[in-house]
């Protein structure tokens, strides 16, 4: 052992000085004058260590004493000792040595030292191959470094007078050369000029060292302190280093091997407190460097070049944690750093700051603190722990993270690929300019034991400000948008909560890429935009959108203020199509204005609500459309294959100028001859992709006035009614109405119309039923032409037109009659069960037609039953120039009555024939009134007359049963309302009459004059006597010899009657003498008419 060669050495050495002892005394006051070299005793130093070492022999040079203070006592100082083992071998040199005695040990009679200093030594320390330390001595003799030193016999802890080195307390090697030799690698390092110093101070052993060398040929210099508790065993060392180059330890030791990487030179101190077997209980180092390389291994190979670099780290055994309380590395500028597969990027990196521990017991480094300079402005720190560092067990690595203050534009370099690569190339491609304040991510990676790396889990968050972001191209960009994001291993968000596209304000969007842990991912857009409606719809005019365009719609055109929610949803594919996206858009409009969007109206004031897709859109709200305020429901369809384009639901109340210049209703019923005042509608829009439309509209009544001249129905405002129309129509046109309905309290009417090609006239109404009051007609049409005038022709049940006659009898009373044009050219027809001409008279089975050329009634067929069922027939026929008019029946009194002509004849055969002169202004018509077989009752001027006549049994009959008479006749002229009478009369067996005057039909009043002849069959024989007959009957047709002249003057209902009874008792050429006077109504106007003839 060397320890126990070293004890040898040194007793020799001891017994050398103890031979020499004796001189001392005698010496001492040559020493104190200066050291003394004594080389005569240089001989006996020798015989007497030779004989103290068991065979070892020793060579000494020269011998020197000298005197250093009683501290110190005497120092002996040896020059060139060389120690032999007894077969001769060299042991080692000592070129020189200097032992101080212990003056404690010397008063008892002991030479021990108490300090030994070996100056200049040479110290071999070999690794063999096996790995093994030793101490080389001469010869090549090795003894392994752990035996080599035993403290405790070096500096015992208490003083033994059997063992002299105990009272040894200090060792010192000045400038010695320290060896290191490398069997392995044939590598020598070599330490000159070392100094080591070893001192006992009480219960602590102090060591201090200072150790220069070149490893690979660079100079490294350690300065080392350490202190050794005799009582603790404890081990305190202090160690400066000056330079050393870390990569050129990795030869020295397998185990330094790691060091290789670092290419640079450190500098710094180190602090470690172990036992004296080695285990570390304490140990704290604080180093830097300024420049140098750092060399990364697979599977990340690359060379980094390091700026500057510091490590402050401790570790305390009580809790098996080192703490790196601070770990800089600066590299230089633009320095990039690769991350191996799956990623495979090139991160910029400029520093990394970290702090932390490593748990020796968990195998777990723990990342406190690891913050990181990206240059150009981004900084990043990370948190977590790395497990299986030197075991390679369950090595993974659980992070949280976070980037400042990156460019999007620069974001690619940031953001490895791999890490959800679909979400990094739509951010990166789409998002741009701007900042992202902070950028944060939590990710836990697994590595298998060939190091492959797993995502086992990742998620995110980032803070951004300014961006713009292409969320769909060619759509316009959202610029200045602020906001945050998400992210986790299945999906990114971004949140926006401001921006701005053009002048479209952007108040949220949210755009969010799902599926990132499958095949194929989608990205989601939901955005809230404020803007002007024109703004907005010029931003979904936009291809790929082309909502206005397809709403028909120009921007241009509009004004109001929309928000509007825009939503999109697409694969993210590298050829994307318009038909992969799904979008879709919802929006609220305030006082909205829209130009031509129904009939040519403008839609204004609206307060609506938008829903639009690629299907179609959905609009609803409160509207102004032209000037009707209205609810609006739109729906518009952008696929061909539904059944329409647009259609409009529009609920509210218009006026007459509405309804017939907005809505275009200018037909029956809802045009202005039938409607008048404001009513409700819910009209239902829809317009087909080839161009028509159909408006369907229901119609409450109640609050407007309808009037239906034609059978003078009406209702009033406060009445209940409703109506309904269904219209088609073109952009330039009205087509026509397929079906109308109207409903009363007493009217139910329902049709058709077609217009004409312009779709400014009526060209076809279809009725399918009219109810109204006592009127039930089943169907009609009416037909329109502009060349040949109206076709119509209608059927039924009944007609009643009572008003109309009733009305018309009325505006005669008391407005002279005209003969105006009809201005209703074309051909009437009908046919009804009946017809009620008042309340109490009509005809039955009428049937017939009548036609105008626009300007005259000149051709009439009309045909029926009156009374007890006797036909009628009226005829007006085109003649030369005028009109011929024949009426006749079997049954004069019922036809009288239901015309309401004549109230009091009974029976009768009637014929009326006449010709309407057309030539003439007032067109009169002239003709004859023939019955036969008739009886006469309730007369009151007849009555009246014969009361005057004094003919009571005439009266009687007339009163009962009637008067019968065989035949009438009588020539008339019909002249503008009065009806010329001229040589009338008619006889029976009771009584005859004659007359002739005028009847003033619009003003009932009568100006007649006539004869009465009773017992008119025996009484007129004599005026039937050939030449004698005109004498007895004063010319009259149907006179009599004996006759009584009246006069019939006044209103019809209370006429005055007047009869010359002087008349009765002369013969008719004298009757004329007593006629009364005229008798007119001086009121009335006269016509000039022609007179009549027979």
């Amino acid at each position: 052992m060397v320890w126990k060669t070293v004890k040898h050495s040194l007793q020799i050495v001891a017994a050398v000085f103890a031979g020499i002892a004796l001189l001392v005394l005698v010496a001492a006051w040559k020493l104190s004058q200066g050291p003394i070299s004594l080389p005569q005793l240089t001989p006996y130093i020798i015989d007497a260590v030779s004989s103290n070492t068991r065979g070892m022999h020793v060579k000494i040079k020269d011998t020197i004493l000298s005197w250093e203070g009683w501290d110190r006592t005497l120092d002996i100082r040896v020059i060139g000792t060389s120690i032999f083992t007894r077969d001769g071998r060299l042991l080692t040199n000592i070129p020189e040595a200097s032992i101080s005695l212990s003056g404690s040990a010397l008063v008892k009679g002991i030479a021990a030292p108490s300090s030994i200093e070996l100056i200049k030594p040479r110290i071999h320390l070999l690794r063999h191959s096996d790995g093994q330390f030793a101490f080389e001595f001469g010869d090549g003799m090795t003894v392994r470094a752990d035996r080599a030193f035993d403290l405790d016999q070096f500096l015992a802890k208490e003083p033994d007078l059997s063992r002299p080195l105990s009272y040894l307390r200090k060792i010192v090697i000045d400038r010695g050369v320290f060896e290191y030799i490398d069997k392995n690698s044939n590598t020598t390092y070599e330490a000159p000029n070392t100094t080591l110093v070893m001192e006992r101070i009480g219960e602590t052993v102090v060591f201090d060292t200072g150790l220069e060398l070149f490893l690979n040929d660079k100079p490294a210099k350690i300065d080392l302190n350490a202190s050794y508790n005799l009582t603790t065993e404890i081990i305190d060392a202090h160690t400066t280093v000056h330079t050393l180059y870390l990569s050129d330890l990795a030869h020295l030791l397998p185990e330094l091997s790691v060091m290789e990487p670092f290419e640079f030179s450190i500098e710094g101190k180190a602090d470690i407190a172990l036992d004296k077997n080695g285990k570390i209980r304490s140990f704290f180092a604080d180093v830097k460097s300024t420049d140098g390389s750092l060399q990364i291994p697979a599977p990340a190979v690359q060379t980094l070049d390091i700026d500057a670099l510091s490590l402050r780290v401790g570790y305390e055994d009580f809790n098996s944690k080192i703490r790196i309380e601070e770990a800089l590395l600066s590299l230089t500028k633009g320095s990039m750093v690769r991350i191996p597969a799956p990623l495979q990027h090139f991160m910029p990196l400029e520093q990394v700051r970290f702090e932390g521990d490593y748990d020796t017991n968990n195998d777990i480094l723990n990342l406190d603190v690891l913050n990181f300079d990206l240059g150009e402005g981004p900084t990043g720190s990370i948190k977590g722990n790395v497990t299986g560092v030197l075991t390679n067990k369950n090595r993974g690595i659980d992070l949280t993270g976070e980037l400042l203050n990156v460019e999007p534009s620069r974001l690619s370099r940031y953001w490895p690929k791999g890490l959800n690569d679909d979400a990094r190339d739509w951010i990166v491609n789409h998002i741009h300019d701007g900042i992202v304040h902070r950028a944060g991510i939590e990710a836990k990676v697994s590595l298998n034991e060939q190091g492959d790396v797993q995502i086992d889990h990742i998620s995110g968050d980032m803070q951004m400000e300014g961006l713009s972001v292409d969320y769909l191209r060619p759509l316009p960009t959202a610029k200045n948008a602020t906001g945050w994001a998400k992210f986790d291993h299945d999906s990114f968000n971004v949140t926006v909560t401001s921006g701005g596209i053009g002048d479209i304000q952007v108040k949220t969007a949210q755009i969010d890429i799902t599926g990132l842990d499958e095949y194929d991912q989608r990205l989601t857009l939901d955005m809230t935009l404020s803007s002007p409606l024109r703004d907005t719809l010029e931003f979904i005019d936009k291809e790929p959108l082309g909502f206005a365009k397809a709403l028909g719609i120009e921007p241009a055109k509009t004004s109001g203020h929309a928000e509007t929610n825009l939503k999109m949803s697409f694969l993210l594919l590298d050829a994307l199509t318009w038909d992969g996206v799904d979008v879709s858009a919802k929006a609220k409009g305030t006082d909205i204005t829209i130009s031509d969007v129904i009939f040519k109206q403008p839609l204004s004031k609206g307060e609506i609500e938008l829903d639009v897709n690629k299907d179609g859109m959905d609009v609803s709200g409160d509207i102004v459309l032209g000037s009707i305020p209205a609810k609006l429901k739109w729906r518009e369809n952008f696929d061909k294959q539904t059944l329409f384009k647009r259609r409009f639901l529009l609920d509210g109340e218009i006026n007459d100028h509405q309804r017939i210049n907005e809505l275009r209703l200018d037909f029956p019923p809802f045009n202005g001859d039938v409607m008048k005042g404001p009513v409700h509608i819910d009209a239902t829009i829809t317009e087909n992709w080839d161009g028509q439309g159909i408006l369907e509209t229901f119609v409450d009544l109640k609050g407007a006035s309808l009037n239906i001249p034609v059978v003078h129905w009406q209702k009033t405002a406060e009445q209940a009614g409703e109506a309904y129309a269904k219209l088609t129509f073109t952009k330039k046109r009205l087509i026509g109405v397929p079906y109308f309905s109207v409903s009363g309290d007493d009217l139910k009417a329902s049709g058709s119309l077609t217009m004409n090609k312009t779709g400014d006239q009526l060209h076809t109404m279809n009725i399918t039923r009219f109810q109204a009051g006592r009127t039930d007609i089943a169907g009609g049409t009416v037909l329109y032409s502009p060349q040949s005038g109206w076709e119509v022709d209608v059927h039924g049940k009944s007609l009643d037109l009572t008003k109309q006659i009733a009305d018309d009898r009325n505006s005669k009373e008391t407005t002279k009659p005209q003969n105006d044009n009809t201005d209703l050219p074309g051909t009437f027809s009908g046919r009804f069960d009946k017809v009620w001409l008042d309340d109490e008279h009509s005809l039955n089975t009428v049937a017939g037609a009548v036609s105008s050329d626009g300007k005259l009634w000149n051709q009439a067929h009309v045909t029926g039953v009156v009374g007890g069922g006797k036909p009628f027939t009226i005829d007006l026929s085109p003649e030369n120039k005028n009109r011929r008019l024949k009426m006749e029946t079997k049954d004069a009194g019922a036809l009288l009555r239901a015309l309401d002509f004549f109230d009091d004849m009974q029976g009768g055969d009637l014929l009326i024939e006449g010709v309407f002169n057309d030539e003439q202004p007032r067109r009169p018509l002239v003709g004859n009134i023939r019955v036969d077989d008739y009886r006469i009752t309730k007369v009151p001027a007849l009555a009246k007359m014969l009361s005057l006549v004094a003919l009571t049994g005439v009266v009687d009959s007339l009163q009962g049963d009637g008067i019968g008479f065989t035949s009438l006749t009588s020539p008339f002229m019909y002249d503008d309302g009065v009806v010329e009478f001229k040589d009338g009369r008619t006889n029976g067996i009771s009584i005859g009459l004659t007359w002739q005057g005028k009847l003033y039909t619009y003003a009932k009043v009568a100006d007649m004059q006539g004869t009465v002849v009773p017992a008119y069959g025996l009484n007129s024989l004599l005026g039937n006597v050939p030449i004698l007959g005109n004498l007895f009957s004063a010319g009259e047709k149907g006179g009599g010899l004996f006759a009584w002249t009246y006069k019939v003057t006044g209103r019809l209902d209370d006429p005055d009657v007047s009869v010359n009874p002087v008349s009765a008792l002369a013969p008719g050429v004298l009757r004329k003498l007593f006629q009364i006077g005229d008798g007119v109504d001086p009121k009335v106007e006269q016509p000039s008419q022609q007179p009549l003839t027979d």
